[in-house]
């Protein structure tokens, strides 16, 4: 909390210094000389709007350091600046002058919105000639190769400061919560811990009992084994008497087939005895006819007999 209140402290004074900066350090500062003409050239940044989509004043300055200010002419005839987004070239020139007299040229330089702030490398040539008496020579070309620093957008610092001074404000308030469910958490962790401390002991009793029932278990399958084995021998067993009892069915089968055959003559059998019962009834019944039949006529015989003897007898 308080290393995020020094952080935007001190991104807040970082903007105010960097918006009351005027100019960067000369960038260089050079002595030509062919013979006795001498050129100083020097260049620095003017502005404090170095950062992106902010405009600088790239200035190159030349002074004719030669001492005969009737002989020692000098003329600037090109200078161009080489940056990694564009090229500039000086306006205005040539431009001829003479001993102890200078001159510059300003470059209006606008960083891209989208350069990033760092190191940023640049080229600067310049292309001159001296005033020989009699005619102008070409001098030694002049090539200066060096960088400047892009600084972050202070504006987009600003806002981003004022953005990080509402999140600190969020956090604050976050933290705070935070800091209550923390304190809440450690009494929960209090409570579980106590929670914990009694399951290990129900663990521990879980697992007396567990190892108990190991044993049990052991012992269990020791006489599932064994009645395994008496379930094989009985199951051999139950084959052979399914085998004896299909063997007693097929004896049963043919038993049952003799007794319907002996039924069936024994059906016939009885209707053979029913006919010769109803002969035989009418055999007797034609016995006890003929019977009484010969009863009677030996009763006539036997009474007429006796009659016979008394009319003989009558008739002496």
């Amino acid at each position: 909390m308080i290393t995020l209140m020094k952080s935007a402290r001190i991104a807040v004074i970082t903007v105010l210094l960097l918006m009351g900066l005027h100019a960067q350090p000369i960038l260089a500062q050079v002595t030509e000389t062919t013979g006795p003409y001498i050129l100083w050239f020097g260049t620095w940044i003017v502005g404090s709007d170095c950062y992106p989509s902010g405009t600088i004043h790239f200035v190159v300055d030349f002074t004719n350091a030669g001492t005969n200010i009737s002989s020692f002419v000098e003329s600037i005839d090109t200078t161009v600046l080489t940056l990694p987004w564009k090229t500039y070239v000086a306006t205005g020139l040539p431009v001829v002058f003479y001993p102890g007299q200078n001159f510059a040229v300003v470059f209006n330089v606008t960083i891209p919105e989208d350069q990033k702030p760092g190191n940023v490398s640049f080229v600067l040539t310049s292309n001159w000639r001296y005033w020989t008496g009699t005619a102008w020579s070409t001098g030694r070309a002049i090539t200066y190769e060096s960088w400047f620093i892009v600084l972050p957008n202070p504006y987009v610092l600003r806002d981003q400061v004022a953005s990080l001074q509402s999140n600190i404000s969020s956090l604050v308030i976050t933290i705070t919560s935070q800091n209550a469910t923390i304190e809440a958490s450690k009494q929960t962790i209090a409570s579980l811990q106590s929670n914990v401390s009694s399951l290990t002991q129900i663990v521990a009793s879980q697992n007396t009992t567990i190892t108990s029932l190991n044993i049990s278990l052991t012992a269990a399958e020791q006489t599932i084994n064994s009645l395994r084995g008496q379930v094989s021998g009985l199951t051999a067993t139950v084959a052979s008497q399914n085998q004896t009892i299909n063997t007693q069915n097929s004896q049963i089968s043919q038993l049952q087939t003799t007794v319907t055959s002996q039924t069936n003559t024994i059906g016939s059998l009885q209707g053979q005895v029913s006919s010769l019962q109803a002969d035989l009834n009418t055999t007797r019944m034609e016995m006890y006819v003929l019977i009484i039949t010969t009863v009677f006529f030996l009763a006539t015989t036997a009474f007429f007999a006796k009659r016979k003897p008394k009319v003989a007898e009558a008739g002496r």
